[in-house]
């Protein structure tokens, strides 16, 4: 026995057994990343042999594979009693534990030796999310749809782009910036958008972000809604159906190359009406321009009324200019549609009649004074005539 254990410690000690090379230690940042932020790991390499010890690869571990490159070839050369830190950026989709092992190539001039090192990672959900909201859509009529961004962390983020879209919809912005969110921080961003038409369609919001570490981030969530037929539709006349709102007072007049149109949104019931829109319809004649395609009264209480301004373009044969009226009364979203004359040009300011009556007076001043003087010169002749 004690002959074979001279032999055996006689016999060299191959790289592959030594511990003179080895991992000696690898860091996680963040420790707990959120799902598809990139996580780094610093992996430490020494080497205490007498050779210099050449790394190959470093390959990353896990139970299923990785959407970023997991393998770093060529690395480097360390030399004896040198070390070198070696940083791995990975992404994980899923939360939870993820059990990883990094895994050292290399070789000497003698042999090769392989190094192995566990490191888990646990993935947390994550910070940041999204919330959608609407009230039920009426084709053709201004809905809201309310996003909700929350920030989750523990620190803030910065540079947010939210972007809305929607399919058979017209959003009045599809797009709304802010500089940053603090910690914890839940804000609400509304938009107003119009269903072109019935039945079911989606919104989507794309939530991007910056946090504080310089990573690019986006949650995009989505939404059905069911688009449901106008309520009312006024007659041709502009006589509306429901009584509670109604426009009076309405005036047209051009203004530069577009026409203005004002007037009020009259309450004629006794109970406040919620969310009142005045909107200039786009027909063949007729195109909504700014400033004031459209125009939130807001909520008129009873017996009140709210005043409006409508701006639109209408071609030389227009003769009408459709305006949508959308409120809600009680629980009911309610929409009419009326018409407004286009002023002709013997409407605009009506002077004919005054001109005419002036042009009769100043005639009837004339021929009297044309009277009078010659009244004048006919006594002064029979004076001269020996006349009284």
């Amino acid at each position: 026995m004690c002959l074979i254990l001279i032999v055996i410690s006689g016999l060299p000690v191959t790289a592959t057994d030594s511990p003179a090379v080895g991992v000696v230690d690898v860091t996680v940042s963040p420790e707990q990343p959120a799902p598809g932020e990139p996580t780094t790991y610093y992996v430490t390499i020494e080497n205490n042999a007498d050779q210099t010890y050449e790394i190959d690869r470093i390959e990353l571990e896990h139970e299923s594979p990785f959407d970023d490159p997991d393998q770093i070839w060529d690395v480097a050369a360390v030399p004896p009693g040198g070390s070198i830190e070696v940083p791995i950026t990975v992404t994980f989709d899923e939360k939870g534990l993820h059990r990883t092992q990094v895994v050292v190539y290399g070789s000497t001039a003698e042999t090769s030796a392989n190094r192995q090192y566990p490191a888990s990672v646990v993935v947390r959900d994550a910070g940041t999310d999204v919330m959608l909201s609407t009230s039920t859509p009426t084709a053709g009529s201004g809905t809201e749809f309310t996003v909700r961004a929350i920030n989750g962390e523990d620190r803030p983020i910065r540079n947010i782009n939210l972007t809305v879209d929607g399919e058979d919809v017209e959003f009045n912005t599809t797009n709304q910036l802010t500089s940053g969110m603090s910690a914890n921080e839940e804000r609400d961003f509304t938009f107003r958008y119009v269903p072109e038409s019935t039945g079911e369609t989606e919104l989507t919001a794309a939530f991007a972000y910056t946090t504080e570490s310089g990573h690019e981030q986006e949650i995009t969530k989505s939404t059905s809604v069911d688009v449901s037929e106008p309520r009312s539709q006024s007659n041709i006349d502009g006589q509306v159906d429901s009584p509670a709102i109604q426009l009076t007072g309405i005036d047209v007049v051009p203004e530069g190359e577009h026409m203005l149109i004002t007037g009020s949104a009259s309450n004629v019931g006794t109970d406040s009406i919620d969310s009142v829109l005045v909107r200039v319809v786009e027909t063949e004649n007729v195109e909504p321009t700014a400033p004031n395609r459209d125009f939130f009264v807001g909520t008129v209480p009873g017996s009140d009324f709210g005043t409006f301004d409508l701006t639109a373009e209408v071609s030389d044969d227009a003769t009408q200019i459709p305006v949508e009226l959308t409120y809600i009364s009680g629980d009911d979203r309610i929409t009419e549609q009326t018409v407004i004359e286009v002023p002709t040009t013997s409407e605009s300011p009506n002077t004919s009649g005054d001109t005419s009556t002036i042009v009769y007076i100043i005639g009837g001043v004339l021929v009297v004074g044309v009277l009078y003087i010659i009244g004048i010169g006919v006594h002064n002749s029979r004076k001269d005539d020996g006349g009284y």
